[in-house]
C-alpha cells in the first residue's frame, strides 16, 4: 500500500471519528442534570459569598455582619418537633385588616378595614361587625389605645405617612412624617381631633390622657396631662430639647407613674424613664433597648418585656414596682408576644423556615409556630405545629379574657385568626 493510499485511509477514519462524534454530542447524548443543592448547601454558599476574602474580617465586622447576625438573620431548617394533638388554628376571623385591638372586657374587638379605610368594630358575642366613621375620614390607623377601666374610650392614631404605607400616599415626594390623633367616643359615636403638637399619648385613667407635647417652634418637650376633651391642660415636666422628638414614647403608665422611652446619642440606644406624678421624681430605669417599640406592658403594667442590648439582643422581663429585671429565656421577637391575664404566663410565635427565595434574593417572609411560656416555672408548651404550607407570619397577639382563644393578625394576608386553646 503507497503513502497516497495511507493517507486517504487515515482522513476518512479520522472524518468517521469526528462524524460519530457530533452525532454523539447532539443526538445521543444525555444531558447530566447539576446537583440539586439542599436549602442548606445554598445557605452555606451564600454565607461564603459574603464572607469571601472579597470581605476582610474586620471590613465585615465594620459594615455590622458577623456570624450571630447571619444566624438571627438565617437561622437553620425548622427544629421544632411536631407534636402529636396540636391546637387548631381557625379560618380568617376578619380579612384585608390592619391593628387589630381588643376592649377591655374582649367583647370587642377594633379595626380598621384595609379595602374601604373605615374603622369597624367586631362583637364576639353577637359574631357582627359595625362600621363606626362614617362621618370621619382616616388614610390608615396605625395604633389603637383602649382605656383599660371599661370605659368606651379609645385613642387612635391615623398615620398619614409613613415609608411602610407609601401606597397611601398622595405625594410620594413629601418625606415629613405626620400623625393625627383622635379619641373616640364609642356610645356617643364622637370623635375629638387632639392638639397638633401631641406626638404620643396614654390613658393615665378613665378621663385623663398623659402626653408628649412637642413645641416644633421653640423646639421644647413636655410631659403634659389633661382631661380627654383637652380641658384641665397641665405640663407635668419639661423635657427640654430631644434629637429626635418622633421617637419619644410613652410606653405605659401605671400607679401614678409615667414609662416613656426616646434616643439618646451619647450612648446610641433608647433609654427608659419613669415619671412619678405624685412625687415628681424622675428615674433612669434602664438604656440599650433596642427601640422603644421594643416595650411589651402587662394588663396591669406592673410588668414589661423589654428587649435590650447586651451586648447581643435578649429580652428581660422587668418588674415596675420593685425595679427589678431578669432574663426571659426565650429567643423570639418582641413583636410575636403577647401577656396573659394572669401575668405569668407569656404566649408567642416563633418564626423559622427563613429561606432564599427561589430568584436567590433572601426572603424574609417567615414561618410560625405558637407557644406558651411560664415566667414561674421557666418551661414552655407548644401549641401548634409550623404549617409551611400556608405560611404564618403572627403579629398583633392577644388573649382572650377567658384565656380560650389567642387571637393573631397574620401579616401574609392580613387577616385575624386565633387559636382555640380549649381541647
Amino acid at each position: 500500500m503507497n503513502k497516497k493510499n495511507i493517507l486517504l485511509i487515515s482522513v476518512a477514519i479520522a472524518t468517521l471519528i469526528i462524524f460519530s462524534i457530533i452525532i454523539w454530542y447532539f443526538f445521543i447524548r444525555k444531558e447530566v442534570a447539576p446537583p440539586v443543592l439542599n436549602i442548606s448547601e445554598q445557605k452555606a454558599i451564600n454565607y461564603q459569598m459574603i464572607t469571601s476574602n472579597v470581605l476582610e474580617d474586620q471590613e465585615i465586622i465594620e459594615m455590622g455582619v458577623d456570624e450571630k447576625m447571619i444566624e438571627r438573620l438565617f437561622p437553620k431548617q425548622p427544629t421544632t418537633p411536631k407534636i402529636p394533638n396540636p391546637y387548631l388554628i381557625s379560618k380568617p376571623l376578619l380579612k384585608n385588616i390592619l391593628t387589630p385591638s381588643p376592649s377591655d372586657d374582649g367583647n370587642l374587638i377594633f379595626f380598621f378595614n384595609i379595602e374601604d379605610g373605615a374603622l369597624y368594630s367586631y362583637n364576639l358575642l353577637q359574631k357582627d361587625t359595625k362600621i363606626l366613621n362614617r362621618l370621619q375620614s382616616f388614610l390608615m390607623i396605625s395604633d389603637i389605645k383602649w382605656n383599660r377601666m371599661n370605659s368606651p374610650k379609645v385613642i387612635l392614631y391615623d398615620k398619614i405617612y409613613s415609608p411602610d404605607n407609601i401606597d397611601f400616599l398622595e405625594d410620594p415626594e413629601d418625606d415629613k412624617a405626620s400623625i393625627e390623633i383622635y379619641i373616640y367616643n364609642i356610645i356617643s359615636n364622637n370623635f375629638i381631633e387632639l392638639n397638633k403638637r401631641i406626638r404620643d399619648v396614654a390613658w393615665l385613667n378613665d378621663n385623663q390622657i398623659i402626653y408628649h407635647y412637642y413645641d416644633e417652634q421653640n423646639n421644647s418637650n413636655f410631659l403634659s396631662k389633661s382631661n380627654f376633651d383637652q380641658t384641665n391642660f397641665e405640663n407635668l415636666l419639661e423635657l427640654g430639647q430631644i434629637p429626635y422628638p418622633d421617637m419619644f414614647k410613652i410606653a405605659g403608665t401605671s400607679n401614678n407613674k409615667v414609662y416613656f422611652s426616646y434616643y439618646l446619642d451619647e450612648i446610641r440606644s433608647y433609654v427608659l424613664d419613669s415619671y412619678d406624678i405624685n412625687s415628681k421624681n424622675v428615674s433612669r430605669l434602664l438604656n440599650r433597648i433596642i427601640d422603644n417599640n421594643s416595650i411589651c406592658f402587662s394588663k396591669s403594667g406592673n410588668k414589661a418585656i423589654i428587649q435590650i442590648l447586651s451586648p447581643d439582643p435578649e429580652l428581660i422581663i422587668f418588674y415596675m414596682n420593685d425595679n427589678y429585671l431578669e432574663k426571659l429565656n426565650i429567643d423570639v421577637n418582641i413583636s410575636k408576644i403577647a401577656w396573659g391575664n394572669d401575668e405569668e404566663t407569656i404566649f408567642y410565635a416563633q418564626s423559622e423556615n427563613v429561606d432564599f427565595a427561589p430568584d436567590g434574593s433572601l426572603n424574609y417572609a417567615s414561618t410560625d409556630s405558637f407557644w406558651k411560656f411560664n415566667t414561674q416555672t421557666q418551661t414552655k408548651e407548644q401549641l401548634t405545629n409550623l404549617d409551611i404550607d400556608n405560611g404564618i407570619d403572627a403579629t398583633n397577639l392577644f388573649i382572650s379574657p377567658q384565656q380560650d382563644k389567642l387571637y393573631f393578625l397574620n401579616s401574609r394576608d392580613n387577616s385575624l385568626y386565633y387559636i382555640d386553646l380549649l381541647r
